[in-house]
């Protein structure tokens, strides 16, 4: 029998979540039955609401989930009823050429993950209501394949530990792993979103001498402090650009652009010295931006784009242990914990630049 649950649901571009009863259907021999405990909101689930990105609706949005196993088809292995698991956005085939070289989180079964004309296992009565990434966790179970959901240890919590599936794994991986950043440089953070701080983190624990966190809310200074940041400029009160290039001498090392837009992606390349500065763009803010930048803007310079930080899912569950012994901080990075009834609200927080990440705690 399918399990009948609430949802969020959106119906079309620009429109508030409407809290419905879905239909989840009974796990296939690949597919894990989730009964959600957390869920962040993250900024890629607005730029799809926001028609910034295109995707099919009616849909269930969410891809930032922390839940426990509540049913197994009859092929998935490892896993039991009970577990603590997350839901990965990128699936790992574990054959294609991706996944083969260690880039998993380029893997060929992703874009399917958006195609408007894939199966989704919810409905609402006897129509079709797609599910964001083969996931969907604004719902309280969700139906995911075997290749994109990871075991994680079980005292983990889930109102924290639900942001690692995206934001903490981006941010810190767009360091670690796509940077690949060496101690002693020097870094500049473009946004102090949940994105931006977990990259403050990552230059922390990659041994940056000096971390510029750059953001038009004064009031992220603080917060992006307690993370790491060793400086913070705001962009309406002092020029951007030059003042990095006065505060490092002739550039930074290494920057990161965690908010996303044109204007910031710009920054982030002039920032940095000509010699051997890397730019990483993390955020994004819709699919079809032209970025304005010209040929000798980058003589010297790197960039490059991160998906996901470069992390597999067995690499993201590294980031849950290292969350559980000390080596990750999450505690300042959820700001708010909100009901599933109140997902709208929590969606005009964020708008509202009064939140670093919010989360849904179902019941």
């Amino acid at each position: 029998m399918p399990t009948k649950c609430r949802a969020a649901i959106t119906y079309a571009v620009n429109e508030p979540f409407r809290i419905e009863e879905i239909e989840v259907a009974d796990p296939g021999p690949n597919d894990v039955l989730v009964k959600m405990a957390a869920s962040g909101i993250c900024h890629s689930d607005l730029n799809c609401i926001e028609g910034k990105m295109p995707h099919a609706m009616p849909a269930v949005f969410g891809h930032e989930g922390f839940g426990y196993v509540a049913a197994l088809g009859s092929g998935v292995k490892g896993l039991k009823v009970g577990d603590a698991v997350m839901p990965y956005c990128v699936p790992e085939c574990g054959v294609c050429a991706y996944c083969i070289s260690g880039r998993g989180n380029f893997c060929v079964e992703m874009p399917a993950a958006f195609n408007p004309e894939r199966a989704s296992p919810y409905s609402r009565g006897g129509k079709k209501v797609m599910n964001f990434t083969g996931i969907g966790t604004f719902s309280e179970y969700s139906l995911v394949r075997d290749n994109q959901i990871l075991k994680v240890r079980q005292e983990a919590k889930p109102d924290m530990c639900c942001c690692i599936a995206c934001a903490v794994t981006t941010g810190v991986g767009s360091v670690l792993r796509t940077a690949e950043m060496k101690p002693g440089g020097t870094a500049v953070v473009f946004g102090a979103g949940g994105v931006g701080l977990s990259a403050v983190q990552g230059c922390k624990i990659g041994g940056a001498k000096r971390i510029i966190v750059v953001d038009t809310n004064p009031t992220k200074e603080a917060v992006a402090r307690t993370f790491g940041a060793t400086d913070f400029i705001n962009p309406k009160t002092q020029p951007v650009v030059e003042t990095i290039v006065a505060m490092t001498g002739i550039g930074a090392d290494y920057s990161f652009d965690c908010a996303g837009y044109p204007e910031t992606l710009k920054a982030a390349v002039l920032c940095l010295n000509k010699g051997w500065g890397k730019a990483v763009s993390v955020g994004s803010s819709g699919t079809d931006v032209a970025v304005p930048l010209t040929f000798f803007d980058l003589a010297g310079r790197t960039l490059t784009r991160t998906l996901m930080g470069g992390a597999r899912r067995k690499q993201v569950a590294e980031y849950v242990d290292w969350f559980l012994d000390g080596k990750l901080k999450l505690d300042n990075l959820v700001s708010h914990r909100i009901r599933l009834d109140d997902i709208n609200e929590g969606v005009a927080m964020m708008n509202r630049g009064e939140s670093v990440r919010v989360v849904i705690e179902y019941a």
